[in-house]
């Protein structure tokens, strides 16, 4: 659980790198375009393109984020509750002393 824990977070940062290249380019290619550098056509490729990249993107660190919760939502079931705590040590207490139901005195 814990190599999976480290391996989301190489993954997020992986993301986080590539959505950032992501936005530098889109904020590339708008300057380009004011500037008459590049061609409404050529723009309008990168632009969609960049888009597409960056629905990916998202959608993968939706999925991280989700695994993530879904991970922390098991680990925090797996801890046994003070009541079941509680109940293991009465009946434990209760084998020791001869008095858990079912016994013979």
């Amino acid at each position: 659980m814990i190599s999976r824990k480290i391996q989301i977070a190489k993954d997020s940062e992986v993301l986080n790198r590539r959505m950032n290249e992501q936005n530098a380019l889109n904020e590339r290619a708008i300057k380009a375009k004011l500037n008459g550098e590049l061609a409404e056509n050529d723009f309008q490729t990168i632009k969609r393109s960049i888009t597409e990249e960056i629905s990916k993107i998202e959608a993968a660190i939706q999925s991280l984020d989700a695994e993530t919760s879904t991970m922390e939502a098991l680990v925090a079931n797996q801890h046994p509750s003070s009541e079941f705590c509680a109940g293991v040590e009465e009946r434990q207490y209760e084998a020791e002393a001869g008095t858990a139901v079912g016994s013979v005195p």
